[in-house]
């Protein structure tokens, strides 16, 4: 498993609708700490994930699932 795909970015979510909005940003922040303090390979697929904490949407979270199944 890969922390992305190359040269693939994150898109604005289209929909009106966010998907759990509360849990995403805690979650992130969790990864740009470890990001800053014991993981430096992770910072440009932390960085895709902070881009969009307002308007969140399923592919969001697939890459966040993907990102922490990585550390995994």
């Amino acid at each position: 498993m890969t922390l992305g795909f190359p040269g693939k970015h994150l898109e604005k979510n289209r929909s009106d609708e966010s998907v759990e909005p509360e849990a995403y940003p805690s979650t992130v922040g969790k990864i740009m700490y470890l990001v800053t303090k014991l993981f430096p390979e992770g910072t440009n697929a932390a960085r895709e994930l902070t881009r969009h904490f307002s308007n969140l949407g399923e592919e969001h979270h697939k890459a966040l699932k993907r990102f922490v199944g990585y550390l995994k």
